[in-house]
């Protein structure tokens, strides 16, 4: 699964929000459901592409390339439930990225935003790099187990075990 978020945003004078998150949760389950909710001002809604071709199912989503003054907004959240075993790949400009227990490689990127991954049983070959956040990592570490890439240049990459 890829997800490729462009939340660059419109060029705005006065406060602005613009972000494109999702959350990723791998599950017993045969099927992908994608669920999504959109905040957006002054016509700036977030443009949105979902490709569901043989090889997995990628969403692109942006947000409007535009000048604006005042306080637009385009927010668009995503939460996905996968089958275990499903790969993820996401980058997004200023949203988060969390991904839940997939049981399968994961290789997320945020300029901006926070990058999350909650692991299930298993190892992990974990690479990951804040340039000015914080980094947590505590998962149990193998350098033949699921390769894991948390990337963040402004955000806080974490990388924990579920308690459950």
């Amino acid at each position: 699964m890829t997800l490729d978020f462009d939340d660059v945003g419109a060029k705005q004078v006065g406060v602005t929000t613009a972000a494109l998150s999702a959350r990723v949760i791998g599950s017993d389950r045969d099927d992908i459901e994608v669920r999504r909710s959109f905040e957006f001002t002054d016509g700036d809604e977030p443009d949105e592409r979902i490709d569901t071709n043989g090889s997995g199912l990628t969403i692109s989503a942006s947000c409007p390339d535009r000048f604006a003054v005042g306080r637009p907004t385009c927010v668009a959240l995503y939460e996905i439930a996968v089958p275990y075993g499903t790969a993820v790949q996401g980058n997004s400009h200023f949203g988060d990225l969390t991904v839940n227990d997939t049981r399968a490689p994961v290789d997320l990127n945020s300029r901006y935003g926070d990058v999350t991954l909650v692991t299930g049983p298993g190892d992990y070959a974990v690479d990951a790099f804040s340039a000015t956040g914080t980094s947590t990592i505590e998962v149990p570490q193998d350098p033949a187990g699921i390769p894991v890439r948390l990337r963040s240049g402004d955000g806080a990459v974490s990388a924990t075990t579920d308690p459950r």
